[in-house]
């Protein structure tokens, strides 16, 4: 998340990484969802903001060699 904050979008990320707010809800376009399980908190605010299937929010995805070659779509962000 801080890597879109800083080089995308300045609007995102009202909870400050605390999976609370949704402004960093985004949509995996290309790969598999091979990310780590969510976090109960995630998964609630999921619950509250999207009907997308294979989103997640930025904020709770750690940089790691497992997301090499996905491309996600931060929603409402065009």
């Amino acid at each position: 998340m801080e890597f879109i904050v800083h080089e995308l979008y300045e609007d995102i990320g009202a909870c400050k990484g605390k999976a609370w707010c949704g402004t960093c809800h985004g949509a995996i376009v290309q790969g598999v969802n091979h990310i780590e399980d969510m976090s109960d908190g995630e998964l609630k605010t999921l619950q509250g903001v999207s009907t997308v299937p294979q989103s997640r929010l930025a904020c709770q995805i750690m940089l790691e060699d497992n997301l090499d070659g996905m491309i996600f779509k931060i929603i409402g962000a065009d």
